[in-house]
């Protein structure tokens, strides 16, 4: 997504509808071939859950402790 002057509210708002990279104008022609070929380096794994389906949002791996997420739940059962 690319916008002009994005505020933080409408940066969390485009994540939270599956925009996976953001832009703010302006940029160059560069920066869009950096982020593509980022995704296309890295693409990010597809979630589906009750309230959210899209991209996951998660940007890094971080350690949260045993069974805090569903996945960690299943792997243990």
């Amino acid at each position: 997504m690319m916008a002009g002057t994005p505020s933080a509210a409408m940066i969390a708002a485009a994540r939270d509808a599956g925009v996976s990279e953001f832009l703010r104008k302006p940029f160059s022609a560069q920066h869009i071939q950096l982020r593509l070929d980022a995704i296309r380096a890295a693409p990010r794994a597809f979630v589906e859950t009750e309230a959210y389906a899209g991209p996951d949002r998660r940007r890094r791996t971080q350690a949260v402790g045993v069974g805090r997420r569903a996945a960690d739940e299943k792997k243990s059962a």
